[in-house]
């Protein structure tokens, strides 16, 4: 059952050729997509209009209270999307890359959680999720995971730094972006840098720390890091102008 023309949505985010926006739906608020395809209802038709609501199977749509603070986020090239509904990310479309993060490459036309966390120091399964946002081939998240600090959570394509682990390789399951959250090593103690909130572009990431300074990895062409260079960045860097 799709939405009424006179729904008033309560977020919205849109990118490529996709749209969605959350809007009043079943016992409270559900999430709704139209354009191209990759809406996360199991379906993939082009549709003009605001139908069927984001769901996990067959007639089980997503629905959280209408007072939950919800997040979306559309792919750079609208083919994939996540969200954040009751604290847990949820994310439908292509998944060349894995970034879905549910542990395959396997595209879904259904929302699916993330899997359980990957290599150097990443938030286990379920995380309790605050923001998510994606990219081209990528996704990253801002989390709290079983501490009082905050960290980031990046999924997908790492083949240029996207993911700021380190390491240059996409993964399909979430990892920890160096510098922010706890020691490299897991070892208990402050955190390195604690951040607030994050955003991506095509193929590069930016976050907002408590100081209010800046961070940013992935590719740097056209100085899209803020690094006063074009190359690339593999770990988060502060910004610089």
């Amino acid at each position: 059952m799709g939405v009424t023309s006179d729904a008033l949505f309560n977020s919205i985010s849109a990118f490529g050729d996709n749209t969605c926006g959350v809007a009043p739906g079943g016992s409270g608020v559900e999430i709704f997509c139209w354009g191209a395809d990759s809406f996360g209802d199991g379906t993939t038709t082009t549709r003009p209009n605001p139908t069927n609501p984001v769901s996990t199977a067959a007639n089980t749509p997503l629905t959280a209270p209408s007072s939950a603070v919800l997040t979306l986020g559309t792919g750079s090239m609208g083919n994939h999307m996540c969200a954040v509904m009751n604290n847990i990310i949820y994310c439908w479309g292509n998944n060349n890359s894995g970034e879905l993060g549910n542990g395959t490459t396997t595209g879904t036309s259904f929302a699916t959680t993330l899997a359980p966390g990957g290599t150097y120091g990443s938030s286990p399964h379920p995380v309790t999720a605050t923001q998510v946002a994606v990219g081209n081939g990528f996704s990253c998240a801002l989390v709290i995971d079983g501490t009082t600090y905050g960290n980031i959570n990046c999924w997908g394509k790492g083949t240029e730094g996207q993911l700021g682990n380190a390491l240059g390789t996409s993964t399909v399951k979430p990892v920890l972006a160096r510098v922010f959250g706890f020691a490299y090593q897991g070892a208990p103690g402050a955190p390195l840098v604690v951040p607030t909130a994050v955003a991506v572009g095509s193929d590069a990431a930016i976050a907002l720390d408590t100081s209010g300074i800046l961070w940013s990895w992935g590719v740097g062409s056209s100085n899209a890091l803020l690094t006063n260079d074009p190359f690339s960045r593999f770990l988060p860097t502060q910004a610089v102008w």
